[in-house]
């Protein structure tokens, strides 16, 4: 134990002399990657439609990973950047192409396109567009659907399925049943492990002649419950099995999460100051993983170490938001946080 110990605080103090991690440094590489971006071109010949094809797929790929990135009403009152030809060029680190096909005058193909983080943040700074490149950890769906015609359920849970949110600022991860009569956390705490998920989403769905409503219920360790509203679609003529309805309300309720966490994210504006909290830990490898989730934390900076011991730490931090914001955010990266008598104090779940 002695010798734990010893090993123990020179490696926590060496961690403390470094300083910590911060949410810009440690955000996601996948979010700067656009995948599966379909194209087809047709030109005088096969060379001009790969050209042509590879270009609409850059410039497609660019627009995505600015809706992913950016605050929606940025995006509405400024208009994507429009870039093209060599600017372009100088955001993009690479391209991989799968699925080629080709004529003599067409050319078909899936890209995925990586995009140099720190020259689109750039462009974004320049073009006046506030934007999250950190995100949260997985989240489980558990879709669930009342009434419609036979198959229903299983429509909706593969509407989930073929949404393509897992590379979204907060992952969208459908399970494959619906989870039990009533959002439970026991009941799927397994299968959202599986996926790393922290939380679980419940998304239940009324369909009938009126049209289409969704209940959605976010639930997690510890009691945790979110009540995420409702989201309502009126009647598709024709839609009677409502395969058109269910693409959308499934858009509808996954950007409504996105939205939710950027402005989150970017809350500083006069709620800004600092927080006490004691880090609790069992070993060093805690501690570890204690502070890669508090420094990843877009709504934590300035990370201060007041004092350590072995067990524990008492931390000062600069928040962007409010403690109950800060709070639900390191709940969701793997820390429970309580209020004790000495203050906030954190430990691994």
């Amino acid at each position: 134990m002695r010798a734990w110990t010893i090993f123990g605080m020179l490696a926590i103090a060496v961690l403390c002399a470094f300083g910590w991690p911060t949410a810009s440094a440690q955000a996601r590489p996948e979010v700067f990657v656009v995948r599966d971006i379909a194209v087809d071109a047709t030109a005088a010949n096969a060379a001009a439609a790969q050209t042509a094809a590879l270009g609409q797929g850059r410039a497609a790929a660019f627009q995505q990973l600015v809706r992913r990135i950016g605050l929606p009403e940025d995006v509405a009152a400024r208009g994507i950047p429009a870039v093209a030809g060599a600017q372009l060029d100088r955001l993009i680190s690479g391209v991989d192409v799968s699925n080629e096909r080709r004529s003599g005058v067409r050319y078909l193909a899936s890209l995925s396109v990586r995009f140099d983080p720190s020259a689109v943040r750039a462009l974004l700074r320049q073009s006046g567009i506030r934007f999250v490149d950190t995100g949260t950890p997985p989240v489980l769906v558990v879709a669930r659907a009342n009434g419609g015609p036979a198959g229903t359920a299983d429509r909706w849970r593969a509407a989930w399925r073929n949404a393509g949110y897992e590379q979204a600022l907060v992952p969208l991860v459908a399970g494959t049943d619906g989870g039990g009569a009533v959002p439970d956390w026991a009941a799927v705490e397994s299968t959202a492990r599986q996926v790393g998920a922290t939380t679980a989403l419940f998304v239940t769905a009324r369909f009938d002649a009126s049209g289409s409503v969704v209940e959605v219920i976010e639930i997690g360790p510890r009691e945790l419950r979110r009540d995420r509203g409702l989201v309502n679609l009126a009647p598709i003529a024709g839609d009677t099995d409502f395969s058109r309805a269910m693409p959308a309300l499934v858009r509808e309720v996954a950007e409504r999460l996105q939205t939710d966490w950027k402005v989150t994210a970017l809350s500083r504006s006069g709620e800004r100051g600092r927080v006490q909290l004691t880090a609790r830990y069992e070993s060093l490898s805690q501690w570890i993983q204690m502070r890669r989730a508090l420094g990843s934390s877009p709504l934590a900076s300035d990370i201060r170490t007041d004092a350590v011991a072995r067990d524990g730490a008492l931390l000062s931090i600069r928040t962007a938001g409010t403690v109950e914001q800060l709070r639900e955010d390191l709940e969701q990266r793997g820390l429970a946080v309580s209020e004790e008598a000495g203050g906030l104090v954190a430990r691994l779940r």
